[in-house]
């Protein structure tokens, strides 16, 4: 057993992303419209 083993097969980036809106919160430079967030969030709240 490797002492940094966590049993996770996952990419380090897959674990390490934001999965909520509130885990970037105060990040505005983040969240606008110009941010990659903020092109994501456009798309998501307009496809529904």
């Amino acid at each position: 057993m490797s002492l940094f083993d966590d049993g996770s097969s996952r990419p380090l980036a897959d674990r390490l992303r934001p999965r909520l809106l509130a885990d970037v919160v105060g990040q505005n430079h983040l969240l606008d419209e110009q941010g990659r967030s903020g092109e994501w969030w456009h798309s998501v709240a307009w496809s529904r």
